[in-house]
């Protein structure tokens, strides 16, 4: 110690009688080295530790995967004995105390069984509930952090374990949108007896983008039995209403045409147009009258869809409506109502050609093009 103290003294005492200039380079320059091999030993530690945790990770994942592996293939075999109750002492022999290998051997369930079907499926479940790991999705589903709380629905619908609905439920109104459709999604695939029973309830709007993501979510998982979607027609949530006509366009449900038809009494017009195209899709006669008192209490935006329904029902009833509606200075309306007679057939046709004579030059142009359109293609089919 004595000999390293005089070393540094007198290091010490020789930088003392260099100049200043040289003192503070030679300070900046040990500082500098001193820097350069702490960054140097940090980068070594960090790479050490990451190959040591990537080691012990790739070692337990191919413990468990070993054993899902020989637990599917048995499930697949058929056995007679039970391969969960077989296989559980296995699973339970791995150190699920230790926080890192339980979260593995839980998303690697989650993997297996979301690429089996059918019995695989079911027994990968109870295998999953029967190690307890449905406990890592309640304290998902009960965390403060929205992404968390997220991907805990969606392994809660992906599982079906339906003994976390009522706190599914909770989250159906929750100010997030993103857990909001997760949750409403999750509900349906969980509440398989009432699917949309949510739907009385929802108080934020769902937006259209949800609106899809429900709709292919209902048309994959085919219910066995639909509710009656003009059920939730009277809500006070227009983005409710708008889904349930939506649903009824969809699964083509003629009982609720009356409601639709009451409905076109709605202040909305979005709402109006969606009951207007389900008419004529429906291709509802009865709903004519409904229409013409709509269309005359409405803007070009609507009267427009209403003339185009008015041709696909094609009752007959409505041809000097359709006329007079022909004869408007509003290029929309005029052509939707020339071309709505014009799918009348002939009489339609006869009443076009007869008012051609008289026509502004705007509605004579439109019925011409019309006309000339229909030419062609029964030229093409006498072709």
């Amino acid at each position: 110690m004595e000999i390293i103290s005089n070393y540094a003294s007198l290091f010490y005492l020789g930088i003392i009688d260099l100049p200043t200039n040289i003192r503070i380079a030679l300070v900046v320059s040990l500082v500098s080295l001193g820097l350069l091999i702490f960054f140097y030993i940090y980068l070594l530690t960090k790479r050490l530790v990451f190959i040591f945790f990537r080691s012990r990770d790739r070692y337990w994942n191919e413990q468990i995967m070993d054993l899902l592996n020989v637990f599917v293939s048995e499930v697949d075999d058929n056995l007679e004995y039970d391969p969960v109750s077989k296989a559980l002492p296995n699973f339970r022999k791995l150190p699920l105390h230790r926080w890192f290998i339980k979260r593995m051997l839980y998303q690697q369930i989650l993997n297996y069984q979301n690429h089996f079907t059918g019995h695989a499926s079911e027994k990968l479940k109870e295998l999953f509930l029967q190690l307890h790991l449905d406990e890592i999705v309640r304290n998902k589903l009960k965390s403060s952090r929205t992404p968390i709380k997220i991907r805990g629905i969606v392994d809660t619908a992906q599982l079906e374990l339906t003994h976390f609905l009522p706190l599914v439920k909770t989250f159906l109104n929750n100010p997030s949108s993103d857990i909001r459709i997760e949750a409403q999604a999750a509900y349906i695939i969980l509440n398989k007896a009432h699917s949309f029973d949510f739907l009385a309830d929802v108080k934020e709007p769902i937006q259209d983008w949800h609106q899809l993501v429900l709709m292919d979510l209902i048309c994959k998982i085919h219910p066995k039995e639909l509710p009656h979607f003009s059920t939730w027609l009277n809500s006070k949530n227009k983005s409710v209403i708008e889904l349930c006509l939506k649903l009824i366009r969809h699964f083509q449900q003629f009982d609720a045409i009356e409601k639709v038809i009451h409905l076109l009494k709605h202040p909305d017009n979005e709402i109006k147009l969606h009951c207007i195209q389900i008419l004529g899709e429906f291709e509802v006669s009865s709903a004519e009258p409904a229409l013409l008192d709509c269309y005359n209490s409405q803007t070009v935006e609507l009267q427009a869809p209403i003339l185009k329904v008015l041709g696909r029902i094609n009752s007959g009833n409505q041809l000097q409506f359709l006329l007079k509606a022909a004869a408007a200075p509003q290029f929309e309306i005029a052509y939707e109502a020339s071309a709505a007679l014009l799918a009348h057939g002939a009489k339609g046709i006869d009443l076009l050609k007869h008012y051609h004579q008289q026509a502004e030059p705007m509605n004579l142009q439109i019925i011409d093009q019309l006309l000339g359109e229909t030419n062609n293609k029964n030229h093409g089919v006498h072709a």
